[in-house]
């Protein structure tokens, strides 16, 4: 005969809530000290490509807009964006605009990713011939 199981009502315990609460608090830490160290790391070598894009990565998933942007204005100036991160971009972008004020601002995004790669392409043209 099979044992008796204990039927779970889904509701959590208050010590579930609070390792939860706990995790969470363990998560923004972690995530604090991360991009602490990437700033830091940006400062000594602002030309590392990939700590530009981790950075991004993780100011995104915090979502931390105002830092996000100027992370992703300064990683422009230096290196052409991929087109992801444009798409990106551009998404973030669109997802915070309320209505027809924030269209010019995406399309200048578009205009701007584009040129990354139009200028790039008509160099390397130009290096053909």
């Amino acid at each position: 005969m099979p044992e008796a199981q204990n039927p779970s009502d889904g509701s959590k315990s208050d010590s579930d809530s609070e390792s939860e609460s706990d995790s969470d608090s363990e998560d923004e830490a972690q995530a604090k000290a991360q991009i602490e160290s990437l700033q830091t790391e940006l400062s000594n070598n602002p030309s590392n490509y990939d700590t530009h894009v981790q950075y991004i990565k993780i100011l995104r998933k915090q979502g931390d807009i105002e830092k996000l942007r100027q992370a992703r204005e300064t990683m422009s100036s230096l290196f052409p964006l991929s087109p992801e991160m444009w798409q990106e971009w551009a998404k973030d972008e669109t997802s915070m605009s309320s209505g027809v004020e924030g269209v010019p601002a995406v399309e200048k995004l578009y205009e701007r990713g584009v040129s990354d790669y139009l200028v790039g392409f008509y160099t390397a043209l130009l290096k053909c011939k």
